[in-house]
C-alpha cells in the first residue's frame, strides 16, 4: 500500500484542492464522520484522519476550514501637455510628459483550526464504531485572523522640454 502526504501550501485554488482529493487515500479515512457514542454530544464537525497526531491531509478539512480574501490593484496614468509659446517668441514650444504607476496587494486569512478523529473500531454486525480524538487540544472552532503581507509599489515619471525652432534668415543654412 503507498500512502502519499501532501503539504498544504499557503495558496489554495480548484486545482490545488482537486491535487489534494487525487492524492489521499480513499480508504484511509471518511472525509467526515458521524458522531459515535463518545462524541455524540461534539460541538465540531468530526473530520477523519488517521495516525496519531492527524497526520494525513484531509481535503474536506482544508476546503472548510476557511477563506482568503484578497484586493491587487494596479493604477497606470500619464498625462501630456504641449504648449506653443508663440506668444512669447516666434518657433518656442515646451511639453511637460508625467506619468505614475501604482500596484497594492494585501490578503486577509480567517480559518479555524479542524478537529480530527481516528476510526479506532468497527463493528459490522452491530453496525457501530468507535472514533478517538487526534487533536483535542490543538482544533479550534473560532475562526483566526490572520494579516498577509501588504505590498505597495510606486513609480513616477517627469519628463519636460522646451524647443527653440526658428530660421532668422532663409539665405544662411
Amino acid at each position: 500500500m503507498v500512502l502519499l502526504m501532501i503539504i498544504p501550501t499557503t495558496k489554495k485554488d480548484g486545482s490545488k484542492f482537486y491535487e489534494m482529493v487525487m492524492n489521499t487515500n480513499p480508504v484511509m479515512f471518511q472525509p467526515v464522520y458521524q458522531p459515535d457514542e463518545r462524541y455524540k454530544n461534539a460541538p465540531n464537525i468530526l473530520f477523519g484522519n488517521a495516525g496519531t497526531n492527524a497526520d494525513y491531509t484531509n481535503p474536506y478539512a482544508e476546503l472548510v476550514k476557511g477563506y482568503k480574501d484578497y484586493s491587487a490593484t494596479t493604477i497606470v496614468a500619464q498625462v501630456e501637455l504641449k504648449q506653443n509659446l508663440e506668444f512669447i517668441t516666434k518657433g518656442l514650444n515646451a511639453r511637460v510628459l508625467a506619468n505614475t504607476n501604482r500596484y497594492s496587494y494585501f490578503d486577509v486569512s480567517r480559518q479555524y483550526v479542524p478537529f480530527f478523529y481516528r476510526l479506532d473500531s468497527y463493528d459490522k454486525f452491530t453496525n457501530t464504531y468507535q472514533l478517538s480524538a487526534l487533536n483535542e487540544d490543538k482544533g479550534s472552532e473560532a475562526l483566526q485572523y490572520t494579516e498577509g503581507p501588504k505590498t505597495i509599489n510606486t513609480s513616477y515619471y517627469l519628463e519636460a522640454a522646451v524647443d527653440y525652432n526658428r530660421v532668422f534668415n532663409e539665405n544662411i543654412r
